[in-house]
């Protein structure tokens, strides 16, 4: 399943989401409002939050003790790291 580059902007709620299946992609996502993915399940075996386009007001359960995050989910460390170029996203 893939989010790859999608826009969430404003309050945004995956509570009680669940994400399964092989891999499920959320890189160079433009992440910027209130979104929550607390409660949410990350079921999938490989779940990418890989070179965000930007990173702001995004909360999960872990946030308190990012070494609490399940080691399927990248990238490592947490939090992502928002791209530093266009070129950065598209790959």
């Amino acid at each position: 399943m893939s989010f790859a580059r999608t826009e969430y902007h404003g309050t945004v709620s995956f509570a009680d989401a669940v994400f399964a299946g092989r891999k499920v992609v959320f890189a160079g996502g433009d992440f910027f409002g209130d979104i929550s993915f607390r409660r949410a399940a990350f079921d999938a075996r490989d779940i990418s939050f890989d070179r965000p386009k930007a990173w702001v007001g995004v909360y999960f359960d872990w946030d308190d003790s990012p070494t609490a995050k399940p080691s399927h989910i990248s990238p490592t460390p947490w939090p992502p790291v928002p791209a530093e170029s266009a070129s950065e996203l598209a790959s």
